[in-house]
């Protein structure tokens, strides 16, 4: 299944989660998105628990002013839960690390995957979710965006038992 949050409603704008104005120049976090699995819960079709799940997400990166480059630094991933307040618990987290980089006005696109632990159980009242957080940088004197693709059937983003 590919993940989508659970606040997207078919409108084609909210096919990814975007961050304009980065002008950091040392490493830090620009995105950082849940993605709640409802309806693999509500159909009991979660698997077994036991194993590794593969998460694969597609990612873009561009530079909106200045002249250098735009890095996309660290992917880290995180499988877990969420209550119904939407606070997120991990039970597994890895790290992907693209070094990818670009000097290109129009996104660029970069794909990262991770394996991840599918060995904890999900209280009740809680609800399977992925967490997705994207670390970038600019060079000195630069401005740049980037972007966490999640569109259903638009990207290649997606979870795999």
């Amino acid at each position: 299944p590919i993940p989508n949050p659970a606040d997207l409603d078919g409108d084609d704008s909210l096919d990814y989660e975007e961050k304009t104005g980065i002008t950091n120049t040392t490493e830090a976090k620009q995105i950082d998105k849940v993605f709640v699995f409802a309806d693999l819960q509500h159909y009991y079709v979660l698997p077994p628990k036991g194993g590794l799940v593969r998460t694969v997400v597609q990612t873009g990166i561009a530079r909106t002013g200045g002249t250098g480059d735009v890095y996309l630094t660290k992917m880290t991933f995180s499988l877990g839960y969420v209550d119904s307040a939407g606070s997120f618990t991990s039970g597994s987290t890895a790290d992907a690390t693209p070094n990818f980089h670009t000097d290109k006005t129009d996104y660029q696109l970069c794909s990262g995957q991770a394996w991840l632990n599918w060995d904890f159980d999900i209280p009740g009242g809680r609800t399977f979710a992925l967490r997705v957080q994207l670390y970038g940088k600019v060079g000195s004197g630069v401005t740049g965006k980037m972007k966490l693709c999640c569109g259903r059937d638009t990207y290649d983003s997606f979870l795999e038992f």
